[in-house]
């Protein structure tokens, strides 16, 4: 059984954490462990391959005043919200060590470790006959945008936890007009655990992967 080693990085400006995935895709792609980091953001709108510049609906000045930024990514997909009180997981998995899995079935299974995660607060999610993503009564609760190279993943999932949704109202989320944000909090109408959020986080993908969980022991939970 290969290991997973995880780590939670706390709030990370979103370059930073471009800089850390890129030095642990490095490694993990020459045959190092596959890791997972989880971290939160500070404010920022990060836009994918095929984002849009007219879906951020709001000017720079009002882009200051909420403190938000804007990155470029080289994920795939639009543009997105990742803010604190959101969870956000880079997986650096070696995806030639699980017999070459596709960019879509690696995708399915990170929409599987986030409904598991979902199921053990009680709610019920669903993945089918939706846009990629994580959806809950309609509303979209975990966005998903990755990029695979050289056999190896990054990017990853970002899941709304207590998560202030008011900031998806400055974008077209995902290209989709019409998509509702929802969190864990707002379909529990309870006070949530971010610690909690984390480790189940781990333990789910660590279980769909079939990877042996290792936490790193500068960033232990």
């Amino acid at each position: 059984m290969a290991d997973l080693i995880a780590g939670y990085h706390g709030l990370v400006p979103y370059d930073s954490a471009v800089t850390l995935q890129r030095d642990l895709h490095k490694s993990v792609s020459e045959g190092a462990p596959d890791q997972l980091i989880l971290l939160q953001h500070p404010h920022v709108f990060t836009m994918g391959r095929r984002a849009k510049d007219q879906d951020v609906l709001i000017d720079q000045e009002n882009l200051a005043n909420y403190g938000i930024r804007i990155h470029r990514s080289d994920r795939g997909g639009e543009v997105t919200y990742h803010g604190p009180g959101q969870l956000v997981g880079y997986p650096i998995i070696n995806l030639r060590r699980t017999g070459n899995m596709s960019p879509i079935a690696y995708v399915s299974k990170l929409q599987e470790t986030i409904s598991n995660v979902l199921s053990n607060f009680g709610i019920r999610s669903e993945t089918e006959g939706r846009p990629t993503g994580v959806w809950v009564n309609s509303k979209k609760i975990a966005s998903i945008g990755v990029r695979i190279s050289k056999g190896t993943s990054s990017h990853g999932f970002a899941l709304n936890v207590t998560t202030d949704l008011s900031y998806f109202k400055h974008i077209v989320a995902c290209g989709m007009p019409d998509a509702i944000a929802t969190s864990i909090s707002a379909q529990t109408k309870q006070s949530v655990s971010m610690e909690e959020v984390i480790c189940s986080t781990a333990n789910s993908l660590s279980h769909i992967f079939g990877t042996k969980l290792l936490w790193n022991e500068n960033q232990a939970q």
